[in-house]
């Protein structure tokens, strides 16, 4: 099995927030975060979700040759560059999509579980979830 790793995101614009209630339609938290696609600290998270994405579908590949099965199909990186509606042109922003389950139940086990995102403020301190409301 994977093990998880966790990164701080650089600082951006949050887009449709959803952090302090899950969204009640889809069940999840999730937020869009605007940033300069030139930065360095854009490239850098780009570069690291492309790293990810590129492991993962290396073993997907491999565990599909053991199993004897049709390779899947590439999944599509949670980043996009920010296009103007009225010209169609790029804005020069990147919009990275970020979401988490708020709740299900284990397959293995049939108990239900929850999780929320953990906030921090600007000195990584953790705020809790009863001091700050962030929905849009």
């Amino acid at each position: 099995m994977i093990k998880a790793e966790r990164h701080v995101t650089p600082m951006g614009v949050f887009e449709y927030p959803r952090l302090s209630s899950p969204d009640q339609k889809y069940n999840k938290y999730q937020v869009n975060l605007l940033m300069p696609s030139d930065s360095p600290e854009a490239i850098k998270l780009m570069d690291l979700i492309n790293k990810a994405e590129e492991d993962n579908f290396k073993d997907c590949i491999q565990a599909a040759k053991l199993a004897k099965r049709k390779p899947p199909a590439r999944e599509k990186v949670p980043y996009e560059m920010v296009v103007d509606y009225e010209t169609g042109e790029e804005t020069g922003m990147v919009r990275f999509k970020f979401n988490m389950l708020a709740s299900g139940t284990r397959q293995d086990t049939g108990k239900p579980w929850k999780q929320r995102p953990v906030i921090y403020d600007a000195k990584r301190a953790v705020i809790p979830p009863e001091k700050i409301q962030i929905w849009g």
